[in-house]
């Protein structure tokens, strides 16, 4: 029963991080190249995972599965935006929200593999 909570905090975890602390920043930041200052996006889901997995797991766990978050969620991110730019899509169109959807749908699988993983091995 525990893993249900674990999934559902990091569900929260990812909806935070990933929209309401973007409403905060104010200098714009790109995911369009590879090392550039998306990685301050990145290092709020890091973190923000690392919170939740304290209640969950030991300390060396949750920095293990942040830094697995952190990495996912900037190839996730990167992926997506190098890919509607090579392509020229704009947000009002429905494929860059087909994509856009794949990407959270990514996003909640790497939250369900650091749940499986606890669930497997650590818990």
């Amino acid at each position: 029963m525990i893993e249900l909570y674990f999934l559902f905090a990091l569900s929260i975890k990812h909806a935070f991080a990933d929209m309401f602390t973007q409403t905060y920043i104010k200098q714009p930041f790109t995911k369009l190249k590879y090392f550039d200052n998306g990685h301050r996006h990145y290092l709020h889901h890091g973190l923000s995972n690392f919170a939740v997995c304290l209640f969950f797991v030991s300390p060396t766990w949750a920095i293990i599965y942040s830094v697995f978050d952190y990495i996912a969620h900037w190839h996730i991110d990167w992926g997506k935006t190098v890919f509607y730019t090579k392509f020229d899509w704009k947000r009002t169109e429905k494929r860059f929200w087909r994509l856009q959807s794949l990407d959270q749908m990514l996003h909640y699988a790497t939250a369900f593999l650091i749940v499986w993983h606890a669930h497997t091995y650590v818990l």
